[in-house]
This record gives C-alpha cells, sequence and structure tokens, in this order.
C-alpha cells in the first residue's frame, strides 16, 4: 500500500485509518497514516507532509491497485513515533517490536476552504 501526494511522491504505509482530530480549534475529518520507521525518515516525512501544496490531494493506492483520492486533508494534527509489537511473545520467543510512525493529517472545514479561495490565510 502507498500514499502518492500532489507533486507525486510516493510513500509506502502500513495502513491508513479514519480520525475525528480535533485541532485549530475544530473537530474535523481526518486522515491517520502509519509508515513504517524502517522505510521513511520521521524529519524528512514530516517536512513533505507540512507542505500544504503536497496534502492538497492525497492518493492512497491499495494492494489491489484500487485508487482513492482525498483532497484538503493538509493541517498537520499529530506527528508519533512509537514501538509497535508486530510479534507477541511466547514461551520460547521474545516480542519483537518495530518502530513506527503516525500522521495524522486534518481536513479543512468548509469555512476554511472558502476563505482560501478568497484569499485570506487560514
Amino acid at each position: 500500500m502507498k500514499i502518492i501526494l500532489k507533486d507525486k511522491t510516493e510513500l509506502p504505509i502500513i495502513m491508513v485509518n479514519g480520525a475525528k482530530p480535533f485541532c485549530k480549534g475544530s473537530v474535523r475529518e481526518g486522515l491517520e497514516f502509519v509508515f513504517r520507521s524502517s522505510e521513511v525518515n520521521y524529519d524528512n516525512l514530516r517536512t513533505l507532509l507540512r507542505n500544504e501544496t503536497n496534502t492538497e490531494e492525497i492518493t492512497i493506492v491499495t494492494d489491489n491497485k484500487e485508487q482513492f483520492t482525498h483532497s484538503d486533508y493538509s493541517i498537520d494534527a499529530g506527528f508519533l513515533e512509537k514501538p509497535v509489537v508486530v510479534e507477541p511473545s511466547t514461551p520460547d520467543t521474545p516480542e519483537q517490536t518495530e518502530y513506527r510512525i503516525f500522521a495524522t493529517l486534518g481536513q479543512f472545514t468548509y469555512l476554511e476552504k472558502q476563505m482560501k479561495k478568497i484569499g485570506i490565510q487560514v
């Protein structure tokens, strides 16, 4: 699975979840993208996803090559790197963990979109 940003940057993702983050004084629609830290650089990813031009349009491409395009998910609503257990421990082996990056982007509200159309900074 991967996402393609408006500037054609492709990034591998593990999953994407719907979210309802509270940011900039409003509860809004959101998307939470989950990345493997071993596949993407935290700082580079944060820079890419904080660039509003890049995230005006995000296309999610599934493993079955289905494509879903989402617009205006350009508000940084959370960015976190943490370890996740990917294989639980057994009596003979310790648990296996990997670091993952959770990036949540909020969508502009209707009012914010209208303000942008007439040139007001949001």
